[in-house]
């Protein structure tokens, strides 16, 4: 996991991660919820955890933003509470909140008797005690695997996060993960968390929250940048390349409060095509400044 002093995860995926023809690690939901799978392998490990700022809702500005330099390694960063309006992470917010409730209220999880499994694509740790134990999976490639999760007794084990059982009648069964599954296993049953979350739609439709989102992201042809205003505000939308230069800039004047779209071409502020790569946006209003990453490929 990252720390103060590393670069975040989920920048890094967006601007490094890899990719097959049918699972991108650089779009954002996949990479959300491959934060999940990882908040599952460190979580359930015994000992203190750090959590950086806005790890729990995948922040994905970089460690040396904004000019993505040494220079600005301990420049304060935006702090982005807008992202609990953005289903997908609070879908991950929930879940780190389950593990950290699992961890805190069960004594497994402080047990000095466990066994990590982590150093191949198939991570697996057991822990172990008289009361309950538990298997935590995941499988880390960007491709289906075959996992061993090495289950150490037959019978019924539970999965925390779903609800769901399996029976193990063959401790030396296999399982097929697709690409960033994750699961985590207990012999007892405990309470299911919530990890529901609302829809976009019921997002934008509701009047109370300001934020913006971009879809189809990544795009080829056209975007469009959708945001939403709590009251009437002037506001400006600018878009820079990864260097912090600007490229676009969109002075909307005063809008009324809320929805609004803007539709972009991947043209410059000349209306010449750009060059294919990862964006920054920004929305300003008179209270308010909102921004995100854009991949054109």
């Amino acid at each position: 996991m990252e720390s103060h002093d590393e670069e975040r995860l989920m920048w890094r995926d967006s601007i490094s991660g890899n990719y097959t023809a049918t699972y991108d690690t650089r779009i954002r939901s996949t990479s959300l919820k491959r934060m999940e799978l990882v908040a599952a392998l460190f979580l359930t490990v015994p000992g203190p955890k750090m959590i950086w700022q806005f790890g729990e809702l995948g922040y994905d500005y970089s460690i040396n933003y904004p000019s993505l330099t040494e220079a600005d390694r301990i420049t304060k960063k935006p702090v982005r509470w807008n992202y609990k309006t953005q289903p997908n992470r609070l879908h991950l917010y929930k879940v780190y909140s389950a593990l950290c409730k699992l961890k805190t209220e069960n004594e497994l999880f402080r047990t000095s008797d466990y066994e990590m499994n982590v150093g191949n694509y198939d991570k697996r740790i057991k822990l172990f005690s008289s009361g309950m134990n538990a298997v935590v999976l995941g499988n880390c490639d960007i491709v289906a695997q075959t996992v061993w999760p090495e289950f150490f007794k037959t019978g019924y084990w539970y999965d925390y996060l779903s609800g769901d059982s399996i029976n193990v009648d063959n401790t030396a069964m296999t399982l097929q993960y697709q690409a960033g599954e994750y699961h985590v296993y207990t012999d007892v049953r405990l309470p299911k968390p919530d990890l529901s979350v609302p829809s976009y739609s019921e997002f934008i439709n509701n009047p109370e929250n300001s934020f913006s989102y971009v879809s189809p992201n990544p795009f080829n042809t056209e975007t469009t940048i959708t945001f939403n205003l709590q009251k009437q505000s002037f506001v400006t939308l600018k878009i820079f390349d990864i260097q912090g230069r600007a490229v676009k800039t969109y002075n909307l004047n005063t809008l009324k409060s809320g929805n609004h779209q803007i539709t972009w071409n991947g043209t410059n502020h000349n209306g010449e095509k750009i060059d294919k790569g990862y964006y920054l946006y920004k929305i300003e209003t008179e209270s308010v400044i909102n921004a995100g990453k854009i991949l054109y490929y």
